[in-house]
């Protein structure tokens, strides 16, 4: 094997680490991209140091090298491994739509919510884990609608949702799927749960602020705007449709629990292959729909019907709120904080009808009050300073001893409860504002 070949075949194994982990990271169209670029690589080099048919190279390397084409190409042509939906719309879609969803996150990692939390478990993580149990009339739903004011966590639940298990999240924005031309935003709708049911793992599709796309449908409307209504809710019944018949079809043909794969592992087990036809996808890789808007009545009623649970994400309790601050002042840049249990109590009383929004904006204001404070007083000291003509003349980023700049998180004066009642009195919270849905 010549130097120059080599070379070129540590090039295309950097492409092949590349897709390796973007797989891992749940970037399906960065991995895609990256196995395309490792089969040209490797074509290239074929051809340019061992012919054509690669006639020119060792029969073992010029078979490994065949073996790792079929490979890739497997992984990115339609029809392969990584599904027969990898067209030029649907890779530009899944670059816009889907987002890396850290892994290891749960839903008790929000205050309050209880019920809410428990509901999504049992509509989400049991049937993924337990399909066999979940078939006629007790089928999962698949379509839910989060409604509530603004602020209270409705984006957040659908995160962690989906980071608990192992899903993969596209968030359908308007400007994604949106096109001047007539029939472009059908298709890219139609791209967006196409690319979800061919994953080969439950995928979760996020509409925020769905009042934007669905809103109630009038005489005045646009063309446009009815005829992607329409192709969403015809994806929504498809989607009920097939998880309905997929039901049947288990409870037909009882069959014994097998062992799911891991959410978000790579592959499928061996003497299994990933489904790739949407009807014919199981619980491993099933689509859910989640919507959230905090103005449930200009959604049109169509698309509410095709919604199997409207749940509504209320402003936190007084015990959420007491959680929420508790959960604040244990953070180790507010370490030492003059907070009594009472002042918790009392700060819970105060901030009734605040959303999760509000009371994260009140914290870290509060949390800022000791930091200005001591700005000011550095800008006093360096006025002072000029004036006596005591401050250094260096250049770069040069500090005298005991000059402004040397302060530590000791010099920072405790958190009290005066600085949050000081914020109360300057900021007017959002959901004040908001109607409640």
């Amino acid at each position: 094997m010549s130097a120059a070949f080599a070379t070129a075949l540590e090039g295309v194994l950097l492409h092949a680490v590349a897709a390796l982990e973007a797989e891992d990271a749940g970037t399906t169209a960065d991995a895609l991209t990256a196995y395309n670029s490792a089969w040209c690589a490797l074509t290239c080099a074929v051809e340019l140091h061992g012919g054509p048919d690669g006639t020119g190279l060792h029969e073992l390397v010029r078979e490994t090298c065949r073996a790792l084409l079929d490979t890739y190409r497997l992984r990115f042509e339609p029809g392969g491994d990584g599904g027969d939906f990898v067209d030029e719309t649907t890779m530009e879609v899944l670059r816009q739509c889907q987002r890396h969803v850290a892994p290891g996150g749960s839903l008790d990692e929000l205050a309050g919510l209880g019920n809410i939390k428990q509901e999504l478990r049992m509509a989400l993580l049991l049937p993924l884990r337990m399909p066999h149990l979940f078939t006629g009339i007790r089928h999962p739903p698949r379509n839910f609608l989060l409604h509530g004011p603004p602020g209270t966590g409705k984006t957040m639940l659908v995160e962690r949702i989906a980071s608990e298990t192992g899903a993969a999240l596209l968030v359908l924005t308007p400007g994604a799927i949106l096109s001047k031309w007539a029939g472009e935003s059908e298709k890219q709708l139609r791209a967006v749960f196409t690319a979800a049911a061919c994953m080969g793992r439950p995928c979760i599709v996020f509409m925020d602020e769905v009042d934007s796309l669905g809103s109630a449908r009038g005489s005045g409307d646009d063309p446009m705007s009815r005829r992607l209504l329409n192709e969403l809710l015809v994806h929504m019944s498809l989607l009920a449709g097939q998880q309905h018949q997929q039901g049947q079809q288990r409870q037909q043909q009882p069959q014994k629990p097998q062992q799911l794969p891991r959410p978000g592992a790579r592959g499928a087990p061996a003497g299994q292959s990933q489904a790739t036809n949407p009807a014919d996808s199981g619980a491993g890789n099933a689509v859910y729909v989640f919507a959230a808007t905090n103005r449930i009545q200009d959604c049109d009623p169509a698309l509410l019907r095709r919604f199997d649970r409207r749940i509504a994400v209320p402003l936190p309790d007084a015990a959420a709120r007491q959680a929420f601050l508790q959960g604040v002042l244990e953070q180790p840049e507010l370490a030492g904080h003059m907070l009594t249990p009472d002042h918790v109590l009392k700060l819970t009383e105060l901030t009734a009808g605040y959303s999760g929004s509000d009371l994260s904006q009140l914290c870290r204001e509060a949390a800022m009050q000791p930091l200005r404070e001591l700005l000011e007083r550095q800008l006093v000291d360096l006025a002072a300073m000029q004036q006596q003509g005591s401050w250094p003349r260096c250049g770069g980023s040069c500090t005298a001893p005991g000059a402004p700049g040397e302060e530590s998180h000791s010099d920072i004066r405790a958190l009290a409860m005066e600085d949050f009642e000081e914020v109360m009195l300057t900021t007017r919270t959002a959901a004040a504002d908001a109607s409640v849905c």
